[in-house]
């Protein structure tokens, strides 16, 4: 039993990992957007029709918010991990005899 739970404990870590390894990749590519976003002087775009530049900040407010609900949805999974893995943790505590 003890290893079913290393095991479960391992494939946990591996995939929040993975996910936090995922979750940072596109933090920079947000964080290099905006940043992007800020230098550009609307005054300074010339373009033949549309608003670019407000797409731009519009694009990047939704990679933004893209990336904050993907937070949260972590938040969850990782909950969600946690309380089914302190749940079979308690169990096979109890089934072991003292």
């Amino acid at each position: 039993m003890d290893s079913q739970v290393d095991n479960t404990l391992k494939a946990f870590a591996r995939s929040q990992e993975q996910i936090s390894r995922e979750l940072y990749a596109e933090s920079i590519i947000v964080t290099r957007l905006s940043k992007l976003v800020r230098k550009v002087d609307p005054g300074n775009i010339v373009c033949q029709s549309g608003q670019p530049y407000a797409q731009a900040e519009y694009a990047v407010c939704r990679q933004v918010s893209g990336y904050l609900h993907t937070m949260a949805e972590l938040e969850d999974a990782l909950a969600d991990n946690l309380k089914a893995l302190l749940k079979e943790i308690r169990q096979s505590t109890a089934e072991q005899p003292e």
